[in-house]
């Protein structure tokens, strides 16, 4: 299967989500071209000062056509809330059974029984 290879990035400082102006490095670093404090012009943000989180499209889409990003929240009709994770070296789904104990699902192509809820950024509410 071949899928674009997207990010998006929330940054802890603004509390805001950027899917535009990010560049990953080779090695993993990662920069965030965003407005400067007072808006006025444009600052370079950096992965390594610790207010910057990068998540990565799967290449897979929610029961709405949504695409579904790392970090993304998914429900399926009244189950728990699932987290997505890399693991691995696979896409997957991680939750907490009703009793606590934690478990985690391969995320494929059947992801139409999905619907994303928001993220582990901007709702993380929704898992505790």
């Amino acid at each position: 299967m071949k899928r674009a290879i997207k990010f998006r990035v929330w940054d802890n400082r603004f509390r805001k989500m950027y899917s535009d102006g990010i560049s990953v490095q080779a090695d993993g670093a990662f920069y965030l071209e965003r407005p400067d404090h007072d808006g006025n012009g444009i600052e370079i943000a950096e992965s390594e000062h610790g207010e910057l989180a990068i998540m990565q499209f799967t290449g897979l889409l929610d029961k709405n056509g949504k695409e579904i990003y790392e970090g993304d929240l998914l429900r399926y009709k009244t189950s728990p809330v699932y987290t997505v994770v890399f693991d691995s070296s696979a896409w997957k789904v991680a939750a907490r059974s009703p009793d606590g104990v934690g478990f985690t699902l391969n995320l494929n192509e059947r992801t139409n029984i999905f619907e994303i809820i928001g993220n582990i950024h901007e709702n993380p509410e929704l898992i505790k």
